[in-house]
């Protein structure tokens, strides 16, 4: 099972163009896009927002996560 890393998730969003909604994130790593994955994938982004390393945003009701520059 691989599971998704703190610094991996970081470094999607610092590579990315554009703010990523959270399932974006989630269907960016290999692998099959479940429910588990999902949940992991907003566990990560949760605390790296906490700890100050990426930003979060509302677009159309939608959160949309990006790398603090």
């Amino acid at each position: 099972m691989v599971l998704v890393s703190a610094i991996a998730v970081r470094d999607l969003l610092t590579a990315a163009p554009d703010p990523m909604p959270p399932d974006a994130v989630a269907r960016a790593f290999k692998g099959r896009l479940t429910q588990k994955r999902r949940e992991r994938v907003g566990e990560v982004l949760d605390i790296l927002t906490d700890l100050g390393l990426a930003r979060t945003g509302q677009r159309d009701g939608e959160a949309f996560y990006f790398a603090r520059k």
